[in-house]
């Protein structure tokens, strides 16, 4: 017991003389508090900066999903426009063209382009997320909304597509009926004036009959168009042919050629008008088909156009 007492004694005078050598507060708990303080501080500043930088992020990313719906929205609106006035425009054409079924009409093209990058360019997921986080409260129908708008625009953009390519197709007919039509006037009057001069000899009052159905076209206009070719040379030819091409006259297969080629003639002339009809038609019941779909258009955008215009 001795020994212990005197060891533990030694132990407390040597720690004593330590303690008292040294300012504890100055040298040794004044810097850990100082040092934990710093570090607490850079700890604390980091925390708050992490947070102004999410801030930041998150501030950053809503305003980009606001352009987004900006963008999106301004191009429905561009759409619209777009499509009410191409549909007026077709449905102008379309009773023009009833007027005048001689030739296709010309018809007021609007650029499809706004249309087209939204049905094929354009990354549709991102603009559909955007608008249903936008409408988050009420996600499910605004996702349902968003696919309406889409859907009626792909329609319009086919339709239109669809009626600009019909009429092409009919210009490209037209115009590939007028070139048959000029050969066979070329023919014609090449038959014609053969018959002709045939008949001075071997029939002369029809030579005098053939030259006063000539005469009577060249007389009445200078620059014939192909509707009065139709009328007023391929037709009372045509009817002369058939009139004298059984009655033995050694002109038969000239005038059975005659017969041949201003039939072929009418036939090709009167399907280019049915051609041109079918194209006003068509037009007129495009017009009423999309007419309520630029309707639908308008009524499912109106939430996204009120709260983006």
């Amino acid at each position: 017991m001795l020994i212990t007492s005197i060891i533990v004694n030694d132990s407390v005078n040597f720690f004593t003389k330590i303690f008292y050598s040294y300012d504890v507060w100055k040298d040794f708990v004044l810097p850990i508090t100082l040092a934990g303080l710093a570090a607490y501080m850079v700890y604390w500043g980091f925390i708050k900066e992490t947070q102004r930088d999410k801030k930041k992020e998150l501030e950053a990313e809503e305003q980009r999903q606001r352009d987004k719906l900006y963008y999106f929205s301004n191009s429905v609106k561009s759409i619209h426009a777009i499509s009410r006035d191409q549909n007026e425009a077709n449905s102008v054409f379309a009773e023009s063209q009833a007027k005048n079924p001689i030739e296709v009409q010309q018809i007021t093209y609007l650029s499809l382009n706004e249309l087209r990058r939204m049905t094929s360019d354009l990354p549709l997921e991102e603009f559909m997320l955007a608008y249903a986080n936008y409408y988050g409260s009420d996600r499910k129908n605004a996702v349902r909304e968003f696919n309406q708008i889409i859907i009626r625009i792909d329609m319009l953009y086919e339709a239109f597509k669809n009626t600009k390519l019909h009429y092409e197709m009919t210009q490209d007919l037209e115009q590939n009926a007028k070139s048959k039509l000029m050969q066979h006037f070329g023919l014609v009057h090449t038959l014609v004036a053969i018959i002709s001069d045939s008949f001075r000899k071997s029939a002369p009052p029809l030579a005098y009959e053939i030259d006063q159905i000539a005469r009577a076209f060249q007389s009445e206009q200078a620059n014939p168009s192909v509707e009065f070719c139709y009328h007023h040379f391929f037709i009372p030819f045509n009817k002369f042919a058939v009139k004298y091409i059984s009655t033995g006259l050694p002109e038969k297969a000239l005038l059975q050629e005659l017969a041949i080629q201003t039939r072929d003639a009418k036939a090709v002339f009167e399907q280019m008008i049915r051609e041109n009809r079918r194209l006003s038609e068509d037009f007129k019941n495009k017009y009423n088909s999309v007419k309520p779909v630029i309707e639908d258009l308008e009524k499912h955008a109106k939430r996204l156009l009120d709260d983006f215009s």
